[in-house]
């Protein structure tokens, strides 16, 4: 029960490094990235009209900056999570259902990363004199015989989800995995090791965490209420 112990915490430990792995990621460039998408929203909305009324000349008047900036998804140890889970604790319930979602939601992210770099190197390639190609592949609008079909809007709305399923499945992950270790350390007594803890409660990182209770409400549906 010591050695089981010990390897939740190893556990926990590395639940806390992917969640703030994906903490840091979103703070530097999701955040960003997504907002300054959102906010091009009513620039996509001229860019449709004029298309459509076919006043779109080659190089399409808008003064706002497409973001060509590529980036690769941070470092998680999503290995060794999943080597102690799979082969040195082996808890019963949720610890083993979760790891396969935070699993999906990583190799996911990085799917849609590894897509929207190709679409951005796309966009770098297209000439300053066909500027109103590469606006149809920012906003994901067709323009006859141009690569663009809706890709990109769709790489943007999943990297802010996925982001969040990475950190937030991994925090109630490190919760369950908590409440495992206290129920060996209630049976093991006073021999019992302490039981690493993560915390999440500064206010600093508690305003870019995302809601839990999608993920807790997966587990009450699955498994039966849990106590924490």
């Amino acid at each position: 029960m010591q050695t089981e112990i010990k390897e939740t915490n190893a556990a926990i430990a590395a639940c806390h490094g992917i969640a703030n792995a994906y903490l840091v990621f979103k703070k530097q460039i999701v955040i960003g990235v997504c907002e300054n998408y959102r906010a091009a929203q009513s620039e996509r909305i001229r860019f449709e009209a004029l298309l459509h009324a076919g006043a779109l000349p080659p190089n399409a008047p808008f003064s706002f900056p497409i973001n060509l900036q590529s980036f690769e998804a941070p470092f998680a140890p999503i290995a060794a999570l999943q080597k102690l889970l799979e082969e040195r604790i082996i808890p019963e319930g949720p610890p083993l259902p979760f790891l396969a979602l935070l699993t999906q939601a990583i190799s996911t992210l990085n799917s849609v990363l590894k897509a929207r770099n190709e679409l951005i190197e796309i966009m770098r390639h297209i000439p300053p004199t066909k500027q109103a190609e590469r606006y149809a592949v920012y906003f994901g609008v067709g323009m006859g015989g141009s690569v663009t079909d809706g890709s990109y809007p769709a790489h943007m709305d999943a990297l802010a989800k996925l982001t969040d399923d990475c950190i937030g499945i991994s925090i109630v992950l490190s919760e369950i995995l908590h409440a495992h270790a206290s129920q060996r350390a209630r049976q093991l007594g006073q021999n019992s090791p302490p039981i690493a803890k993560a915390e999440w409660e500064n206010p600093a990182v508690r305003e870019f965490l995302p809601d839990l209770t999608r993920y807790i409400a997966w587990i009450d549906t699955a498994f039966g209420k849990i106590r924490r």
